[in-house]
């Protein structure tokens, strides 16, 4: 193999806006999108004091999975299977202290019509949107604040 020291760079990724959390849509084939990914990063912060965290974010989690799944069962673009990685350290939550949290949800396209990643957003992103308010209202229910950032 020879190397010509431009390598050529098959992901492609857009920034959505939304108001407490980073978000991202993307895949790493911009020439094949068929699986398609879903980024969201925010810090959350309890309101209140318990001695656990982590039902409360098992709620959350269930919230994302249950829409994603809603989502699918009326979408023309997705197949009915996903992933859903969900990341959170909720066992080292305290009250008034921001946690890291993120998420990542993989759609693989239906073989038929594989969109390009601007179509998939045009045409999913009420969906999309839906979803991450979704999270927001549960994560807000449970009495945390969230925030974009750290500081």
């Amino acid at each position: 193999m020879v190397r010509t020291g431009k390598q050529v760079r098959t992901n492609v990724e857009k920034v959505l806006e939304h108001n407490v959390f980073n978000l991202k849509i993307g895949s790493t084939n911009k020439y094949n999108p068929m699986v398609i990914y879903i980024e969201g990063k925010t810090y959350i912060t309890p309101n209140e004091e318990k001695e656990s965290y982590v039902n409360d974010i098992k709620d959350v989690r269930f919230a994302l999975k249950r829409h994603v799944t809603e989502i699918l069962c009326r979408n023309k673009i997705f197949q009915n299977n996903y992933i859903i990685d969900f990341q959170l350290a909720d066992g080292r939550m305290k009250k008034n202290k921001k946690s890291f949290l993120t998420f990542e949800v993989l759609l693989k396209q239906i073989e038929d019509n594989v969109l390009k990643i601007e179509d998939v957003i045009s045409s999913g992103k009420d969906d999309i949107y839906d979803m991450v308010d979704t999270v927001e209202r549960c994560i807000s229910g449970k009495h945390f604040s969230m925030s974009k950032t750290k500081a």
